[in-house]
């Protein structure tokens, strides 16, 4: 199983939306189930995104899904911030490193701004 997340400019106001695209390994001939859930990275839960936990459903022969992450768009001038989508079995075994994701600032930095935190 592998994985990748986009990165997306932040927005001024108002929801983006981020993908977090999965793929199996190979097709199974079983309905494969695979949770998932927010953790980490340097954006703040229910400021930078809204958290988030769910299912990825393959039926039988499907290889690639997608979940979706909202991040909230603001004016605030700031770094780079990432967002870490975790992978697990429904026992709540991780399946491997989590997947990141960027949001990418849009707004004007003033002359010398810290860009430390991303």
């Amino acid at each position: 199983m592998s994985g990748w997340c986009e990165s997306v400019w932040e927005g001024n106001d108002g929801p983006t939306t981020m993908a977090c695209w999965v793929d199996l390994s190979a097709p199974s001939t079983d309905t494969v189930v695979v949770e998932y859930m927010t953790e980490g990275g340097t954006a703040v839960p229910d400021v930078d995104y809204l958290p988030v936990r769910g299912t990825l459903t393959f039926p039988p022969g499907t290889t690639h899904a997608a979940a979706n992450l909202t991040i909230v768009g603001d004016n605030q001038p700031e770094g780079t911030e990432s967002v870490a989508l975790r992978l697990s079995t429904s026992a709540g075994v991780a399946l491997g490193e989590p997947m990141t994701g960027y949001i990418v600032n849009d707004d004007p930095l003033a002359f010398g701004a810290d860009l430390s935190n991303g």
